[in-house]
């Protein structure tokens, strides 16, 4: 509420980034960590469709125009309700595991002990959060702001691919320690990266004309701009926590996210100052941190790999 009275936009909105928050606050609750360590997925993809379902279903029957923004955020707080009632049930009739009443020392000891996993992850996502409140004060045209968050709507579509394949390596590689498997998909992932990315760039004028409109079809070279970021951030996020992670390195990898995202913070904050923030030179901070973020990972994972300690199960990868 405090950054929402800074930002016009947001201002001008406030119903609708209220009820925008409920949908984001929703998904804290959901039980999928449950589902990835017993490698369960399947029930995780099932409950996305018919949440996801539900939330278009509701945009095509109730949404006519720019004056029914507020049911766009209501439907999708509908899915959210959708995807808990759907988790707990599933969990309840596939592992037997209900919701508990611990002791204030039991939860206290839970926080201290997962501490620096919440830090790393929640690291990651502030930082992101940062370029949104720069856009925000800088970048004064509606239309600029429009070709953004349209943008940025297709790169998040793109990257919520990579978070099941993360989120299903993981507990493989905590049993298994198969970085041999890792190192494969790395490299098979490679040639589809590049097609996709060609795919994203050749596509970007219809893109965002079903998106947006004929009048936001020029929003499309923000598209080419942005685009290196889906190399940078496949496989930053693929040796962050599926592979240093599985490895014990969870300091190693918070401090790459705390390392990159203050860089980000502070390039953007002085290009800010400078008066030189763009579309541009958003897009290119924007990738720009997720390549840090990659070779910083990748300087780790090399001193690892030098050290051997990790690798004693598959001395040959």
């Amino acid at each position: 509420m405090v950054v929402t009275r800074f930002i016009p936009i947001m201002a001008e909105n406030t119903v609708y980034v209220i009820w925008a928050f409920f949908a984001t606050a929703g998904r804290t609750v959901l039980p999928d960590f449950i589902f990835q360590g017993n490698e369960r997925m399947g029930p995780l993809t099932t409950r996305y469709f018919a949440s996801k379902g539900v939330q278009v279903a509701l945009t095509i029957l109730l949404v006519r125009g720019p004056g029914d923004l507020i049911l766009v955020a209501v439907a999708d707080v509908l899915s959210e309700i959708v995807d808990i009632v759907w988790s707990y049930r599933a969990q309840k009739r596939l592992f037997g595991v209900g919701i508990a009443r611990p002791t204030f020392k039991e939860s206290f000891e839970e926080l201290r002990v997962s501490a620096i996993y919440c830090v790393s992850n929640v690291s990651s996502s502030l930082f992101s959060g940062f370029t949104t409140v720069i856009i925000g004060l800088a970048i004064t045209s509606k239309t600029d702001i429009a070709f953004w968050s349209l943008t940025l709507t297709t790169v998040n579509a793109v990257q919520s691919l990579y978070t099941p394949i993360a989120n299903s390596l993981y507990p493989h590689m905590i049993k298994n320690r198969d970085f041999g498997f890792a190192r494969k998909l790395a490299l098979v992932a490679l040639p589809v990266l590049v097609l996709g990315i060609v795919a994203y760039c050749a596509l970007s004028k219809p893109i965002m004309l079903v998106l947006g409109g004929p009048e936001y079809v020029g929003g499309a070279h923000v598209m080419w701009m942005i685009s290196p970021i889906f190399i940078f951030s496949f496989y930053g996020i693929l040796i962050g926590w599926p592979v240093l992670g599985a490895m014990g390195h969870v300091k190693e990898l918070t401090v790459s996210t705390l390392f990159t995202g203050i860089v980000n913070v502070v390039s953007l904050l002085a290009l800010y100052l400078a008066g030189l923030i763009t579309l541009d030179v958003i897009c290119v901070a924007r990738w720009g941190c997720d390549a840090l973020l990659l070779l910083v990972r990748v300087f780790m994972l090399w001193r690892v790999a030098r050290s051997k300690t990790d690798f004693h199960k598959n001395p040959k990868e």
